[in-house]
């Protein structure tokens, strides 16, 4: 990357990319923390409860920012994704017979942050090419 095209680059896009990838290790954290309740101490849970109310909120900030700072639509539709996700896992927690599913909603999450983080410069400059 060029210093010409950090300068071209708004803040609003740098400011997505951190939170998509802020979301990313939170979300490594939300894991580390249920892999620790099962395997090594129950209490874990607690942190594992407390800590998501850290995070919850960084899908709906990308997606502001996203419309705000005028980014790809990809980008503001992976955010809205990503919230939904989010709350979808609040429902596999409480709801009964559903919780098979927050596993796997984890796995959906993580990878679609991943994926949103990796393509929020990429697009952001296709976009502007184009």
């Amino acid at each position: 990357m060029t210093q010409q095209a950090v300068r071209k680059t708004p803040l609003t896009v740098w400011i997505s990319l951190g939170l998509a990838w802020l979301f990313v290790g939170c979300i490594a954290v939300q894991t580390l923390f249920a892999g620790m309740a099962l395997f090594h101490d129950g209490s874990m849970w607690r942190s594992h409860t407390l800590f998501v109310h850290f995070f919850e909120i960084v899908p709906l900030l990308m997606l502001i920012l996203g419309f705000a700072g005028k980014l790809p639509a990809p980008y503001k539709w992976r955010s809205l994704v990503l919230l939904l996700l989010v709350f979808s896992q609040y429902l596999t927690a409480n709801l009964p017979g559903a919780g098979a599913w927050h596993p796997v909603i984890a796995i959906g999450l993580f990878w679609l942050a991943v994926d949103t983080a990796r393509g929020v410069l990429p697009s952001y400059r296709r976009e502007q090419k184009g």
